[in-house]
C-alpha cells in the first residue's frame, strides 16, 4: 500500500507543478500565480506553422505526472478500487497521449495538436485514491 500511496503523491506533486506552470514554486518570489483547471483543445493547422504554448520542461513534467499516475492507478485497480482507478487510468492515458502529441512538436514539425488535461478532476481524485489506500492499509496491516 505504501508504494501506491507514494505513487499517487508523486503524481499529485508533478501534476500540481505542471498545471501551475511551475508558479507553485516561483510564484512566492514574484507573486505571479497561474493554474490551469482544465484544457481541451484540438487544432489541425494544415497550411500554417504550429507554435506550441507549452515549454519542453512543462511537457516533460505533464508526461511524467501522467505516466506515474498510470502506474499508481494500475496498482489501485489490482487492489480492487475499480471506480477511482478506472477514472484515474482513463484520464492519465488521455493526458499522456495528448502531451505526447504536444511533445512530438519538439522532435518533428507537424500541425496537429490535441490537449486534453483535467487537473481539476485529477487533483481531488488523487486525494480520494490516497484516502482509500490509507483506509485499506489500516484494515489490513499485513500488507
Amino acid at each position: 500500500m505504501l508504494k501506491m500511496t507514494l505513487a499517487v503523491v508523486v503524481h499529485l506533486v508533478l501534476l500540481a507543478l505542471a498545471c501551475t506552470s511551475f508558479t507553485l514554486v516561483t510564484g512566492w518570489a514574484n507573486g505571479d500565480w497561474k493554474y490551469n483547471f482544465y484544457t481541451y483543445c484540438f487544432a489541425d493547422g494544415w497550411g500554417h506553422a504550429y507554435r506550441s504554448d507549452y515549454t519542453l520542461p512543462l511537457i516533460i513534467t505533464y508526461l511524467a505526472a501522467y505516466a506515474v499516475g498510470i502506474g499508481a492507478y494500475a496498482m489501485a485497480w489490482r487492489a480492487g478500487s475499480r471506480y477511482v482507478a478506472g477514472t484515474g487510468l482513463a484520464l492519465c492515458i488521455v493526458g499522456l497521449v495528448s502531451f505526447g502529441i504536444e511533445g512530438s512538436h519538439w522532435i518533428g514539425s507537424h500541425d496537429l495538436s490535441w490537449i486534453a488535461s483535467f487537473p481539476v478532476v485529477m487533483l481531488p481524485l488523487a486525494v480520494v485514491a490516497g484516502y482509500q489506500f490509507r483506509k485499506a492499509a489500516l484494515s489490513n496491516p499485513k500488507n
